[in-house]
């Protein structure tokens, strides 16, 4: 049996009431807002086993700090020339939520992963509450509105040198 789910656009209707009320007197009001200049794509690596569980084989072809992900999805973010910031945190966080919702994916599905060559001060870290995690330079942290968002620091792990190959042999 198929149901139509209607929701009501709630913001649709206060904006209609408010743009009524305020107009009058010279307020403009909208209620469908355009955020952004062109329809986001998110410079980002995905990360998605085909099959159910990581092989064997599929493990040890991921790099430390990934390797020991439950998660069926892995969006990665790179911070390689950029210092590591709370605009990255962010923009990673929503990154994180829209996939989850546009995937329709459970949490546990999911693991967004910042990979920054540049190691930020202590302070940034617990200003966050990164904590280590497994090897050297893998941190994670676990925001309010829920997941966990792991840090990966080249330049603390065993990374770096696959990293460096990678983009050495791409030039």
């Amino acid at each position: 049996m198929e149901t139509n789910k209607e929701t009501t656009c709630w913001h649709c209707l206060i904006g209609e009431a408010l743009k009524n009320l305020l107009e009058p007197v010279g307020i403009e009001v909208r209620s469908e807002v355009q955020v952004v200049s062109a329809p986001p794509k998110a410079d980002l690596i995905l990360i998605q086993r085909k099959s159910q569980g990581w092989t064997p084989e599929q493990r040890v072809r991921l790099a430390d700090g990934l390797r020991d992900l439950e998660a069926d999805h892995i969006l990665i973010e790179l911070k390689i020339t950029e210092s590591l910031n709370e605009n990255a945190l962010a923009q990673l966080s929503v990154y994180d939520h829209l996939y989850l919702d546009s995937a329709k994916l459970q949490r546990h599905q999911l693991q967004s992963v910042l990979i920054s060559a540049k190691t930020p001060e202590r302070k940034f870290l617990e200003r966050f509450a990164f904590a280590p995690v497994g090897l050297e330079g893998i941190h994670e942290s676990k925001p309010l509105w829920g997941g966990v968002l792991r840090l990966i620091l080249l330049n603390r792990t065993g990374v770096e040198p696959l990293v460096r190959t990678t983009f050495e042999s791409s030039n």
